[in-house]
């Protein structure tokens, strides 16, 4: 049984497909740029940071306005505040494209491939960053709004409990309702197809039924 006392290797055990299909990652390959989702989490821009300095990159596109997790705890925006996190771990500033309107990973996509071209860069491939247990939601967004963009996931590495920033039945739920939230959304057109395997799903039920949650 999860509760806010599992311990954590049990907690990732009990997670781990749902995890392992809303947080994949790949073996990095060079792509034109990096594109890095906005968010409270901090991890997030300093696993872009390290991933540039590899020298496979040309520049980090960085999208996110203020969101509800973020006003009144960043000074500035989620992409600024990310941009000056890379930069303090000696990110060149002219390698960042920063962009400051986007509300929603949607948003994030649009706007941030939007701002890129309008400095000229040519992007025909792209490494993500985002919070975890949102990268799927990422490339399928991606997928709907530039199918021709080769996309990597790279999100910051590392089981659930590295991350859990809310109670962890809280934590448990929020990974069942992302779940849900791709086949809402992909119905509403906002992302491709998920194509949620089986055991994913089953997975999810399971829990969902263990910590009484409805459909």
């Amino acid at each position: 049984m999860l509760d806010n006392t599992t311990d954590d290797d049990k907690f990732n055990e009990i997670l781990g497909d749902i995890w392992s299909y809303l947080a994949p990652s790949v073996t990095l390959v060079p792509t034109d740029v990096l594109f890095v989702f906005g968010g409270l989490d901090l991890s997030i821009p300093r696993h872009a940071a390290e991933i540039f300095k590899t020298g496979q990159y040309s520049h980090i596109i960085v999208s996110g306005s203020t969101g509800p997790l973020t006003s009144g705890v960043f000074l500035q925006s989620e992409a600024r505040t990310f941009a000056d996190t890379m930069i303090s771990q000696g990110v060149p500033s002219n390698n960042i494209i920063v962009e400051e309107k986007a509300k929603n990973t949607g948003e994030n996509v649009k706007f941030g491939i939007q701002r890129a071209k309008e400095m000229g860069v040519i992007i025909e491939s792209a490494t993500l960053v985002s919070k975890s247990f949102l990268m799927r939601r990422a490339l399928l967004t991606f997928k709907k709004q530039y199918p021709s963009i080769v996309t990597i996931p790279s999100p910051p590495p590392g089981p659930p409990s590295m991350y859990v920033d809310r109670p962890k039945v809280e934590f448990a739920q929020r990974l069942i309702a992302e779940v849900d939230r791709l086949i809402e959304y992909e119905s509403l057109g906002f992302i491709s197809h998920a194509s949620i395997p089986h055991k994913v799903k089953e997975s999810a039920q399971l829990l969902r039924a263990k910590l009484n949650i409805k459909n």
